[in-house]
């Protein structure tokens, strides 16, 4: 019956040209746009390494510090000295609670993370790191512009970077400041050439010195600054005044939190709160925050936010709300397209139901029919993809997000060309599987 309905839907997508390319097109266009917003919501949310544990992490990359306004108070007090009045005068400052005067925002000291946050006890894992650190190295004699990440040992068991060759430096590394860099493959290959192997060969770092390859990870391609960077030293070899700023808990670093499980992830949050009430008032700020954001709340900061808000969810509820809206155009337009197509074979239907034909046929016919089209057009949508997606990594348009078509894209786009034909072909069917035989017949009509 399904191969009858297959040279049906394949004789009827000929017998009109045009509306079967205005409904290739339609379908090929939105399906080419959702795989694509597909991808990239996969690529820089999904469960990728080195974010293969995202929905256990918490990163913690700024800290507000808040002054209350201050209102001084004098009192006086009179005392007779020898028939003279003297008058003592006492000045006192009153804080008011709730009415901010300065607002300090920056990163985290490293002072923050050893005192208090390395000794909290829900986390399973905790990384101190700074996700920023330019430099600039001239491999024969050309300038090559890099971005770097200071780690600590625990950085590579919560981040699961792909080791191309060799592996992460230990506690011990960090410990004794060992120069020893860890490289981006894309990075390695532009600094010392296409080589078999980069293990044991050094970079070039200034005054620093030079740094001792010992691993090669696989790119990271996601914007997410906590690890994108090009190369990867021990966090010792940062300065003090780049750890920690003279005002307290002020600094350059960013803190990575792994929970032990999902359900882990409001316990770390609720501790946290425990710290901030805990730590010590100086530099006159009366109150301090710590600003955890999930890996959707990283990606949405690019777009909305401030670094004090989560704007993760709402974020993701306007992409899926804008796709949702793009989807429902195209369907419109094309359930109105096999409308008209099917009004041309309202006496066919009357035939076939003077012969017997039930409705629960004929609407399974004709959804048959319109998800044949709406495979095809996802199938031409596929390599559309395909190719915007290669000539969007070529220009670089994302940066160093590369977008890819793997197998969560490709099921995702199967089950969004399945809702697609599903929709726009059940009301055409529904009406025309339910129309009298005789007006059927006599009219032509539906």
């Amino acid at each position: 019956m399904l191969k009858n309905y297959f040279k049906i839907a394949i004789k009827v997508l000929k017998r009109n040209k045009l509306y079967t390319f205005i409904s290739l097109f339609g379908i090929s266009f939105t399906l080419m746009v959702l795989m694509l917003a597909s991808a990239v919501l996969e690529n820089e949310l999904g469960a990728n390494p080195p974010l293969s544990k995202r929905d256990r992490i918490l990163f913690l990359p700024s800290f507000t510090g808040q002054g209350f306004e201050r209102e001084k108070i004098s009192t006086y007090d009179t005392t007779e000295v020898n028939g003279v009045m003297k008058i003592d005068t006492t000045v006192t400052t009153k804080i008011i609670e709730g009415k901010v005067a300065s607002n300090t925002v920056s990163s985290l000291s490293y002072k923050l993370y050893k005192d208090h946050l390395s000794r909290m006890k829900t986390p399973e894992l905790i990384s101190v790191f700074i996700d920023y650190a330019p430099l600039d190295v001239y491999p024969q004699g050309q300038k090559l512009t890099l971005n770097g990440n200071l780690t600590d040992a625990a950085y590579w068991k919560i981040f699961d970077f792909r080791f191309v060759e060799g592996g992460p430096f230990t506690r011990e590394a960090v410990d004794n400041k060992a120069n020893v860099i860890i490289l981006r493959e894309s990075t390695a290959e532009k600094y010392f050439g296409k080589q078999a192997s980069y293990l044991g060969k050094e970079l070039a770092w200034g005054i620093q010195g030079s740094f001792k390859v010992v691993g090669v990870v696989k790119d990271a391609h996601t914007s997410n600054r906590s690890v994108r960077a090009d190369f990867f030293v021990p966090i010792s070899w940062a300065g003090e005044n780049e750890l920690d700023y003279p005002q307290a808990y002020f600094g350059s670093c960013v803190v990575a939190l792994l929970a032990k499980t999902p359900a882990d992830m409001p316990k770390m949050e609720e501790e946290l709160r425990n710290v901030e009430n805990n730590l010590e008032k100086a530099n006159n700020f009366d109150r301090y925050m710590i600003h955890e954001k999930n890996a959707a709340d990283v990606y949405a900061w690019q777009f909305m936010g401030t670094q004090e808000t989560r704007k993760g969810g709402e974020f993701l509820g306007i992409v899926l709300g804008v796709l949702a809206f793009f989807l429902v155009i195209p369907i419109l337009n094309l359930v109105n397209l096999n409308v008209t197509r099917i009004f041309e074979r309202s006496s066919e239907i009357g035939v076939r139901k003077a012969f017997g034909a039930k409705t629960g046929d004929l609407l399974l016919q004709f959804l048959f029919e319109n998800l044949i089209i709406t495979f095809l057009g996802g199938i031409i949508g596929v390599f559309l993809s395909l190719l915007v997606m290669n000539v969007l990594n070529r220009a670089e348009v994302f940066g160093v997000t590369k977008l890819t078509f793997n197998l969560s894209v490709l099921f995702i786009s199967i089950f969004i060309t399945f809702v697609f034909g599903i929709l726009s072909g059940f009301l055409p069917a529904w009406r025309i599987a339910k129309t009298p035989v005789a007006g059927a017949l006599k009219t032509g009509k539906l």
